[in-house]
């Protein structure tokens, strides 16, 4: 399970059942939680969500 607003890279594998908390970066093969997003990121995150969905 992968964590709320966590994001995750291009070509990361994320193995079946892994445990991702929230709020991370995660990369790599296997997949790693390598830090924890900055508030900057996750407004980011946020903006670019509700421009996807057109909000």
């Amino acid at each position: 399970m992968i964590g709320e607003n966590s994001i995750v890279g291009a070509s990361a594998f994320v193995k079946a059942k892994a445990e991702m908390p929230a709020n991370y970066l995660i990369v790599g093969s296997p997949a790693k939680a390598i830090r924890e997003l900055s508030e900057q990121e996750l407004a980011w995150k946020k903006q670019g969500t509700h421009e996807y969905q057109g909000w």
